[in-house]
C-alpha cells in the first residue's frame, strides 16, 4: 500500500485542496466511494484508508490508487452522510484519526491537529444525523468518549466531561445513534444494551440498561433503523434480537424472541430505506438476511445465508441501498453483493475486490 506522507497532506489541507463548504450543494445516494480500512495488528506497523470508485450500476469496486495512513491496529472507519468527513478509530494507539475527503476525486486530506485522543482501546465510532458529534467505544476503559465536530475541517474537540463511564462491567463494543440524535445505543457485552440520552452539549447520562435476552451470552453490535423505530443486536455467537425504540424516553422492549444467525455474527446494518437486516457471519463466512416486519420482527429472507469470503468481519450497505459489501478478512477481499427486486432483500454475488486485510468498509454518496 502506497502511504503519503502526513505533513504533505496538511500543507495540502491549508493551502485550500478541499474545501468542505463547497464540495457539492447538491447531495444524493448515488454511491461514489468506497474506503476499505486496512488493519495490520499483527505488526508494529500503522494501517491505511485505500480509495475505491463504485460502479454505479453494478457496485463494483475499482481501486483508485489512492490511500492514507491510520495509526496502529484501525479497528473502526465511519464517514458523515454526505462522504465529506471521515475518522478511524485506532485501537493500539487509544486515537481517532480524523480525515477531509475531496467529493470529486475521492482523495483524503489529514486534518489539522489528527489524531486525537481518546481513552483506551476504541473499537467503534458512531455519528449524529447532523454531524454534530463523533462518539467513540472506549473498549479497554469502559467510556465512551465524546467529541464536537469541525465541519468546515474535521477537526475534533472533546466535549467537556468526555470520556463518560459506561457503567458495566464489560467495555462497550458497538454503538448506535438515534435519528433525532436524544439517544445513543451502547451494545455492551455481557453487561447488554446501554441507553444514553445525548445533551445539545454532547454529554451523556444513562438512562437505562437493557438486559440480555433469556438464553444470550452478549451484546457485541448493533444497528437502529434509519426511522428510529427499531435496534437490532448481535450477540457474536448465533443470534440477533430486534428491539422497539421509544422515541421519547429512548427505552427499549424486546420483540419476541432471539432470531438464528449464522456463526459468530460480528456485524449488523439495516438498510437506509428501513427494509431489511443483514448480518456477517464471520464463523460461517456468509451473511444472514432478515425483512422486517410492521411490528419490528424479523423474517429470514428465502436464499439466506448467502456466502461472502472468509471470515466476514463487517458488513455495510450503501446509501442507495443497492449494494451490500462485506470486509473478508481471512481472503483479503470485500465481497460485492446486489440487493434483488424480484425476492426482496435476497442477495446476488457480484464477486470480489482485493484488499488488504480488510477491517471495515463505508461507501460514501
Amino acid at each position: 500500500m502506497r502511504f503519503v506522507n502526513k505533513s504533505i497532506l496538511v500543507l495540502a489541507f491549508l493551502a485550500g485542496s478541499w474545501f468542505l463548504t463547497s464540495c457539492g450543494a447538491q447531495f444524493t445516494n448515488t454511491p461514489r466511494f468506497a474506503l476499505v480500512l486496512d488493519n495490520t495488528s499483527a505488526s508494529a506497523s500503522t494501517g491505511g484508508v485505500s480509495v475505491f470508485s463504485v460502479l454505479n450500476k453494478t457496485g463494483v469496486l475499482s481501486p483508485l490508487g489512492k490511500s492514507v495512513q491510520t495509526g496502529v491496529n484501525p479497528s473502526a472507519i465511519i464517514s458523515d452522510l454526505h462522504g465529506r468527513l471521515l475518522y478511524v478509530a485506532n485501537a493500539d494507539d487509544g486515537t481517532v484519526s480524523a480525515y477531509g475527503i475531496n467529493r470529486t476525486t475521492g482523495d483524503i486530506s489529514v486534518a489539522p491537529g489528527s489524531p486525537f485522543a481518546t481513552d483506551s482501546s476504541p473499537i467503534a465510532l458512531a455519528i449524529d444525523g447532523k454531524t454534530q458529534f463523533l462518539f467513540v467505544a472506549n473498549n479497554g476503559s469502559g467510556s465512551i468518549s465524546v467529541f464536537s465536530i469541525n465541519r468546515s475541517t474535521a477537526s475534533l474537540k472533546q466535549v467537556p466531561g468526555s470520556p463518560f463511564s459506561t457503567h458495566t462491567s464489560t467495555g462497550p463494543m458497538g454503538l448506535a445513534v438515534a435519528a433525532s440524535g436524544k439517544f445513543l445505543y451502547v451494545a455492551a457485552g455481557a453487561s447488554g444494551a446501554v441507553v444514553f440520552s445525548v445533551s445539545s452539549s454532547g454529554a451523556l447520562a444513562v438512562v437505562s440498561q437493557q438486559p440480555l435476552p433469556a438464553g444470550v451470552l452478549s451484546a457485541s453490535a448493533l444497528a437502529l433503523t434509519p426511522n428510529g423505530k427499531f435496534l437490532y443486536v448481535v450477540d457474536g455467537d448465533t443470534t440477533v434480537s430486534a428491539y422497539a425504540v421509544d422515541s421519547a424516553s429512548g427505552n427499549l422492549t424486546l420483540i419476541g424472541s432471539p432470531v438464528p444467525t449464522g456463526a459468530q455474527p460480528t456485524a449488523v446494518v439495516v438498510d437506509p430505506l428501513n427494509r431489511f437486516v443483514y448480518t456477517a457471519n464471520q464463523g460461517s463466512s456468509d451473511i444472514s438476511a432478515y425483512s422486517i416486519n410492521a411490528d419490528g420482527s424479523l423474517t429470514e429472507i428465502s436464499g439466506s445465508p448467502f456466502v461472502t469470503g472468509n471470515q466476514p468481519v463487517e458488513i455495510t450497505v450503501d446509501p442507495s441501498s443497492r449494494f451490500v459489501y462485506t470486509a473478508n478478512s481471512a481472503d483479503q477481499d470485500v465481497s460485492v453483493f446486489t440487493i434483488d427486486s424480484s425476492t426482496p432483500g435476497a442477495l446476488d454475488s457480484v464477486g470480489t475486490t482485493d484488499a488488504s486485510t480488510p477491517a471495515s468498509v463505508t461507501i460514501t454518496r
